[in-house]
Parts: C-alpha cells; structure tokens; sequence
C-alpha cells in the first residue's frame, strides 16, 4: 500500500483492493456518501482507505508499472527468431529500420547489419564529391549484404549523382553534384552499371530505372546507342511484372536517340506491352502516348495509333478512359487521311467504359476534333452527338459543353441531339 496513505485496518491492503474482492456496489455507495457528507464530519476509516486510490496518483508503483507494459511488445519481439525480426525490417524503409534496430538492445544487436545497411543507404542521399560516391558504391557492394537492400542502395546513389534529375531549386549538396566535371559523372556512372550487373537478375529493375536517365549523358553517335542497346538487353530476360518501369523509363529517353534508334526502341518497347499483364502496361503505354510528336518522325505512324489503341483496349476498364485522353493527342502528328477514321476509333472506345467514365472521357476528347480536316468535322460531330444522346440526362450536360466550346469555329453550328433539343 501507497506510504502516503494510512489505514488503521490492515486487512484493506492495495493488491486485495486492486484484485476486487471488495463489493463494487459498496464502494461506489461509499463515495457518494462521502460527498454528502458535511464537511465537519471526519470520513469513516474504510472511505480514508479507498480515497487516492487511482491511476494518476500512486508515484511509488505507476511509473514502474507503465515502463514495465512498454517494455513489453520489445521483449516480445526480441524473443523471436532472428529471421521473423530481419522480415519486419525489410518491410520497412531505411529510417524505420535505424528507429526500429535502437528500439532496445535485443533488436540493435539482431538487426545490426540491417541497420548499417540503412544507414548506408540513408548517406547515399547525401553525397557531395566524386570520392565520396565512389568509396559509397564500394561500400554498398561489400557492406551490404542483402541483394534487395543493396538495390535501393544504388537505386537512391543513382538519383544523386545524376546531374539533370535533381530537384528545383538546388540545395547546397545538389548544386555542388552539377558542378562535378562531366568526366567524373561518366566514369560513376560506368561503375554503377558494372554494380547492376553483378546483382541478381530479380533485384535489377529498380536500379535500372533509376539508371535508365542517365542515357541522355552518354556521348552522341555510336556509344549511346552501344549503350542504349545494352540497357534494353538487360531488360528483356527480367520477368513482365519487373520490364514495367524500366521498359517505361527507356520509352521516355527515345527522344535522346538518333532517328534510327528511335524508331528501334520504339518498336522493340511497343512489343513488349502485349507481354505484360493487363494491370501492368498502363506506365508504359503512357510514356509511349507522350511521345506524340515524335510519331511524325517515325514511319507508318498509323500503324503504331492502331496498336497503342488496342493495348488501351485490353486495359482494366478504369484505366481505360485517361489513356484514350491521352492517345487523342498523337492526332495531330497523323497523316490528315487517317485522322477522322481514328477520332471515330476513340469515340467509339468510350462507348466500352464503364457508364460513370463516359462522359468526361468525351469531354476529354472534344478539344481534338479540331484536328481533323475540316471536311471531316461535321461528320465526327454527328457521330459524337449520336454517342452522347444515348447518355442519361445528367451524362449529357459536361460532354455538350464541351463539344460546343471547341467546334465554335466549325463551318456549321453545333447540333444537339434530337432528344436533348426537344428538352430545351
């Protein structure tokens, strides 16, 4: 029992308290009792021994108590097999693995080399000579020793030595990387894609996206194309699900080729895509569409709408109506024969999507009917009108608006449908 509180019947102890062996219903007529009581009369020996006894007040005993329960989830978890605690931390991200490694002594001493490991990778945003990056790189190969860690190391270490992918503006640390000579820049990058090729094939795709913009620094003619070559040709043998976003990443660097290697790569990741499970292509076919005016450099440009128009087809229904928004764009680089027949193709695609996407799908669509001949104009407006009045009523008002908004410099004024002119 608490020294600050005093008893003359022994029997009233603290632990026959705490368990509740006294009558609940006792207690609480005690307490009422003592507050109607006036205040000249002394409480009874039994009140004086029950008051105070809450959580907030007992100094002696709480504290320890409470540490005590803290402790428990760490010694839960210091008790586990080594390898069950190396799972947790490789589910969380470096600065977790640090907090959670100094969580307590067990945890510091089973996790020390996760926690080297992240430290290393947390230094590897922080670089801030050539030296410092290169003896980093050494480090990540030999002090790391799990391959998945070893490629968010590099992965990180990439994104930091490359000049031109860092943000705006520039930190200190970031301004003095741009100011290392181009030669210091070509010479680690060099060194970090022999420390790609030394992981397992499995733990490759991360760093290799990473990798893939610094492509646009290798010197013009036959060495960046040597080393575009050997990018794609590390990508192929990688399962689908792992191509997705370094195949996306080498999409977006077709502009930093020669004509010929653009329409080589171009190519090669557009046949790829079918390759890929449907929930997958969606950041490649992007990355693909927003090279729209690079389709007029490239031969049979028609061919290659067709195709990034079926992919978009064999997406899941929710994705399909932002990538036919962003495929209407790649019109106005067509041959003007070709136009009208694929505007009609895309609205024809909305008719496909789930109701809900229809419209604004459509009113994506609107502004490119201006891109067709204008010969064609009126013909593609019909065709839209004859979608949108099958729409509900409330369906109706965002795709009209639209389509009036931008087919006011049209020959022939906009035309509702029959329907919707009757309501109006």
């Amino acid at each position: 029992m608490d020294s600050g509180i005093s008893s003359p019947h022994p029997a009233f102890t603290e632990p026959t308290l705490e368990c509740g062996n006294s009558d609940a219903a006792s207690q609480a007529n005690a307490a009422d009792t003592s507050s109607q009581r006036p205040s000249e009369a002394p409480p009874s020996p039994m009140v004086g021994s029950l008051a105070g006894l809450t959580a907030r007040n007992r100094p002696e005993t709480e504290p320890a108590r409470e540490a005590e329960h803290g402790e428990y989830p760490l010694k839960g978890l210091s008790r586990l097999p080594p390898e069950i605690i190396g799972q947790v931390a490789d589910k969380l991200p470096p600065q977790d693995v640090i907090a959670f490694a100094d969580a307590s002594q067990g945890l510091r001493d089973t996790l020390a080399d996760d926690k080297h490991s992240a430290t290393l990778m947390a230094r590897a945003r922080r670089v801030r000579t050539p030296g410092e990056a290169r003896e980093l790189l050494t480090n990540i190969q030999t002090d790391i020793p799990k391959p998945h860690r070893q490629a968010t190391a590099l992965a990180t270490l990439i994104r930091t030595i490359d000049p031109t992918g860092l943000s705006w503006p520039l930190s200190e640390q970031e301004s003095l990387v741009r100011s290392w000579p181009d030669s210091e820049h070509t010479a680690l990058f060099d060194d970090v894609w022999a420390a790609i090729m030394r992981l397992p094939p499995q733990y490759q795709a991360e760093p290799l996206e990473s990798f893939a913009p610094t492509l646009r620094h290798q010197p013009d003619g036959e060495p960046r194309s040597d080393r575009f070559d050997a990018f794609f040709h590390q990508i192929a043998p990688l399962s689908p699900e792992l191509r997705v976003r370094p195949l996306a990443a080498l999409a977006r660097l077709i502009p930093y080729q020669s004509p010929a290697g653009q329409q080589a790569t171009y190519d090669a990741v557009l046949v790829h895509v079918p390759q890929l499970a449907a929930e997958h292509r969606r950041p490649v076919l992007a990355a693909l569409m927003a090279l729209a005016p690079f389709l007029r450099h490239l031969p049979e440009p028609a061919t290659k709408f067709d195709a990034l128009l079926r992919e978009t087809r064999q997406l899941p229904a929710p994705d399909q109506g932002p990538m036919l928004a962003l495929l209407a764009p790649t019109l106005h680089f067509q041959s003007q024969p070709e136009r009208a027949a694929q505007f009609v193709a895309l609205l024809d695609a909305t008719t496909q999507l789930p109701a809900p996407d229809q419209g604004p799908t459509l009113s994506r669509l609107a502004p490119y009917i201006l891109d067709l001949p204008a010969n064609d104009q009126q013909a593609a407006l019909e065709h839209a009108m004859q979608i949108i009045d099958k729409f509900a009523p409330e369906q109706r008002v965002m795709p009209l608006e639209a389509f009036a908004r931008h087919t006011r410099r049209m020959a022939e004024p906009t035309r509702a449908p029959a329907s919707e002119a009757s309501r109006m």
